[in-house]
Order: structure tokens, then sequence, then C-alpha cells
């Protein structure tokens, strides 16, 4: 893989380091899920013949489940971004770019009906608190009295609209609907119900700035993997195999690949012109000096440790064979992908003879059947070059010179 801007690098980490704290956050909300899941701890008294029941009552375990099932989620997706930004993995990014992204859809859209709702819910929700109300002081649940008598002292409100709750269900108003909860003090005009909006709205600020950077995290997250997928598709490595015969043109067609590969580099902003990225060379001393490049054994026989800070950041490298190209490649990166991440184009023609005390690439079958069977061969996509341009104006002898090659 090729070596990415320090713009790249950064963003890889920034989207690594923040879904790791996702991650961590999911752990945590699961494993007090299943403590809320589990636990008597948060066994609130909701009797049974009460009428507001979430899950047939069993609010506990609802939240556990909700809690659960968020953490869940959480994880999957901070794990599907942790692992295409590490190991520059497209696939997990799609998947965390289309979930996030959904996520975002889903977020919004239920912002957007809240809104449009909004009175239906509030009615909603005072009609469940009355409700609730009627049914904890009518079967005299008194724990449950204790926590509205709560409500009204922090909210300095009585009731659910107002003290008439009390007057027209014959219930007895607490102390905690009297300022200073003293029976000689004036009554709470507000209802809690209202009292409790007027709160929340008072919140907005938190929730919204909160809401805010939460979307934010998000908006950021899709596009630093759609950038990161743009970067890994652009960079991805090519690994061409050109293979033709004695007078196609390999020779000329390496010089153009180089001078256009030369020029794509110079062309990137800060790019240094003695920063090795490109690197075309032969087996031999001849063959080099036709394609105006160098011999693989000069090029990858260098010191490393005085070479080693021009090649580190080799891109590409052209070929007119592979030898031991991918060994060496691998130690001088010091990485164990093929060909040390580094991007190579190979020309050769298979019906030459054999290496010198070596063998093909393709093991004991010279036959195309057999390429596909190596992996090293597999990275490889093959061109053929078929046409004879040396002695293009001599058809019948260049056909026959290649029939004789073969």
């Amino acid at each position: 893989m090729a070596r990415f801007s320090c713009g790249v690098q950064c963003t890889r980490i920034i989207l690594f380091s923040l879904n790791i704290l996702f991650f961590l956050f999911g752990l945590t909300l699961l494993g007090f899920g299943i403590y809320v899941k589990v636990s008597n701890r948060f066994e609130i008294a909701l009797p049974d013949n009460i009428g507001v029941k979430i899950v047939s009552g069993d609010v506990p375990g609802a939240v556990g489940i909700l809690l659960i099932t968020v953490a869940v989620f959480t994880i999957l997706l901070s794990a599907f971004g942790c692992c295409g930004a590490l190991f520059k993995n497209r696939v997990f990014l799609y998947l965390y770019t289309i979930i996030l992204g959904l996520l975002v859809i889903v977020e919004l859209a239920a912002f957007i009906i809240t809104l449009y709702y909004r009175v239906q819910i509030r009615d909603s929700y005072k009609s469940g608190f009355r409700e609730l109300f009627i049914e904890i002081y009518s079967n005299n649940h008194t724990d449950l009295q204790h926590v509205i008598e709560d409500i009204e002292r922090n909210f300095k409100c009585c009731g659910i609209d107002n003290v008439t709750d009390y007057y027209t269900h014959n219930y007895t108003v607490p102390a905690s609907c009297y300022k200073d909860q003293d029976f000689h003090k004036p009554i709470f005009k507000e209802g809690c119900a209202n009292a409790a909006i007027t709160w929340l709205w008072n919140q907005i600020p938190i929730i919204g700035g909160v809401l805010g950077v939460i979307l934010l995290i998000e908006i950021f997250g899709i596009a630093s993997s759609i950038s990161l997928e743009a970067c890994y598709a652009a960079y991805n490595n090519i690994d061409y195999l050109l293979n033709g015969g004695a007078g196609v043109g390999k020779s000329t067609l390496i010089k153009a690949v180089y001078q256009s590969v030369l020029r794509f580099y110079n062309s990137l902003p800060g790019s240094n012109p003695e920063t090795i990225r490109t690197a075309i060379c032969a087996p031999t001393d001849k063959a080099a000096s036709l394609i105006d490049g160098m011999t693989l054994h000069s090029f990858l026989s260098l010191p490393i440790n005085q070479c080693k800070h021009k090649l580190v950041k080799l891109d590409s490298g052209i070929s007119n064979k592979i030898g031991q190209v991918d060994a060496r490649l691998q130690q001088i990166m010091k990485s164990r992908e093929p060909f040390g991440g580094v991007s190579v184009i190979v020309l050769g023609d298979f019906n030459q003879l054999r290496p010198i005390d070596d063998k093909y690439i393709f093991q004991f079958n010279n036959s195309y059947n057999a390429l596909v069977d190596n992996p090293l061969w597999s990275l490889f996509e093959l061109f053929e070059l078929m046409e004879i341009m040396r002695q293009n104006d001599d058809k019948i002898f260049a056909i026959a010179l290649s029939n004789i090659a073969k």
C-alpha cells in the first residue's frame, strides 16, 4: 500500500481514536445494561395493577434491554470504524459509512417528527402523567406518592395541572405543594406537567450542545470514512504484468509509463525531487540501457542503511523481470505485504528461456492455466501485447518471427 500524506494519516488516527472511545463507551453501556436487567436494585415499586405500563410493567427490564441494544449497536459500529481505519479495509469503511449515514437520517427524522407532533406528544405526556397520578393516589401507593412529592418540591409545582387535581379526586393536598412545605404559606400555582416541560426547555442549550457535538462527530465520521475510502481506492497497489514477444514495443511502453508516473508524482503538492518514488529496472546492464533504467542488482543491492531514507517512500517499480524483487522490497520497506506494499509493473515474454538457477513464478507448469495457482501471480492483472511494431512494414516476416518464438 502506498504511503499516505500527513493529512490522511491524521484522519485515520482521529477516526480510529474516536471509535475506540465509542467502543469503550459501548462496552461500559453494555455492562450497565446487563446489570440493570438482572439486578433487583432498580426494581422501583410499580405495582402490577398500575395503569401505565412499559413492557408488561417491567420498566427496569425494558430499560436494560434498551441499553443493551444501544450498546451492541455502538460496539459494532465503532468496530467497523476501527477496523476500516486501522487495516485500511474499504469494506468496513463502506459499512461504517452506510450505517452511520442511516443513523444520522433516523436522528434527523426523529427530530423533525418530534417538532411536527410536539402538541400531540405534550398532550399524550400530560394524559399519561394524569393517569399515573390517579392510580398512585387512588390505590394509596405510598412510595410513589413520595416520588411525586419530591417532584413538587424540586419543581415548585402542585398536581398535574394545578392543585385542583387533588380537590377533584378528594385527595389530601400534601405539604410539598406549599412554599417551604409550610401549610400557612401559598400553594404553588403551576402544575407539575408544565413545570417539567419548562425545566426541560431551560435545559435546551445543554441538550442541544450535546446533541450538536454528537451530530458533528457523526458527520466527521461519515466525511472521514468517505475520504479514506477514496484514498484507499486511489492509492491501491497496481500490479500489472505486460506480456509480449520481441518487437511489440515493451521497451517503448516502459519509457512511456515511467514518464507518465514521474509527471504524476512531480505534480503532487510538496513533492521532493530527491525522493525516489518510481524506479525502472532490468535484469542486465544491456537491457537496462535500452529502457534508460538500472539493473535490478544495482537497485535492490544498495546499502540499506545509506539509502533507506530515499527508498522508504518508493511507491512504484517498473521492471521487465520479476526475479527476487518481492522478497528484497519486503526487506527494504520493512513490510510483509507483497512487494513491500510497492506497486509493480512487470514486462516480459513467457516464451523466453527460464531464469538461470531459478524457476518460473508459476512453478513447474508453464501453461497459462497454472499461473493462477501461485499466490503472488494472483495479484497481477495480465495484459497481452500482440501487435509487432518493430517489423511493422513487413507483416509476413513479423508473423514468422512470432511463430518461431512460440
